[in-house]
């Protein structure tokens, strides 16, 4: 299949999976309400070509590291491994890093592993309300591909506007 075939079916792949289960009707309403659609897209699109290029059960890191060079090839602006300090009071807590954070909108993590962990999106959370980020993207890279699952900020505050 070419290159935009590809793409294409990744973003079917991917509209499915990060839409929530909803009568059809619905579904096609709250298209408008998904957070960072194009870019969510074309992050779950990148991870299934690096769940299509790599062997199952490599380490962390080697899926990190092909996602880098797929987002840089790409031009989507990211950090990897951002520190997350959690504080009370102004004192640590504790600190978690996150896989990537894109596009300073996105967090996602990405975990080797059978199945998609409680624990798992519960450390998102933290870490999304920790830096005020709207989105996290949970990666599992299984022996049978890749799994994605959203995970949403409720407490969300988006940023006062500058203008006058």
């Amino acid at each position: 299949m070419p290159m935009g075939g590809s793409w294409r079916l990744a973003t079917v792949i991917a509209n499915t999976l990060i839409r929530t289960n909803m009568p059809m009707g619905e579904k096609d309403r709250k298209t408008a309400d998904l957070i960072y659609p194009e870019l969510s897209y074309a992050i779950v699109g990148i991870l299934f070509e690096v769940a299509n290029a790599l062997p199952p059960g490599l380490p962390e890191k080697d899926y990190q590291r092909a996602l880098s060079m797929l987002l840089t090839d790409r031009k989507i602006n990211f950090a990897r491994e951002v520190y997350i300090p959690i504080t009370l009071l102004g004192k640590l807590v504790s600190k978690y890093f996150a896989d990537f954070v894109i596009d300073n909108k996105i967090l996602l993590e990405l975990k080797v592993g059978p199945t998609l962990g409680y624990a798992h999106a519960r450390q998102t959370l933290t870490c999304l309300r920790a830096k005020n980020l709207q989105l996290g993207i949970i990666a599992y890279f299984t022996k049978n591909g890749v799994q994605c699952r959203r995970i949403v900020n409720e407490n969300y505050k988006s940023e006062p506007s500058l203008t006058h």
